[in-house]
């Protein structure tokens, strides 16, 4: 069997990047508190550059920290384009 990739749209995605992290995490409402109908809670994930925890932004589920390690990770485990931030070189993909 075949299925096609489907990556989400990016459009935006830099700017919420330049959105500083206390920001975002000031506005955590985890059990809607404030009674707006809006609940959420920041995803803390490892950011491989900085070598520390960071806020997570991206990718599914707020997987990853920048657009650069999101995208490092989607060129290594998709298609097999290794990187700096993703080394192995192939990912979901074999040698054959």
């Amino acid at each position: 069997m075949v299925s096609p990739r489907v990556a989400p749209p990016m459009i935006g995605l830099g700017l919420l990047e330049a959105i500083d992290p206390a920001d975002i995490l000031a506005r955590v409402d985890e059990n809607d508190a404030d009674g707006d109908g809006i609940s959420g809670r920041a995803n803390t994930v490892w950011d491989e550059e900085a070598q520390a925890p960071a806020l997570g932004r991206f990718g599914w589920k707020a997987g990853e920290p920048s657009l650069a390690q999101q995208n490092a990770h989607a060129f290594g485990g998709d298609v097999g384009i290794a990187s700096p931030l993703a080394p192995g070189s192939w990912g979901d993909c074999t040698q054959a």
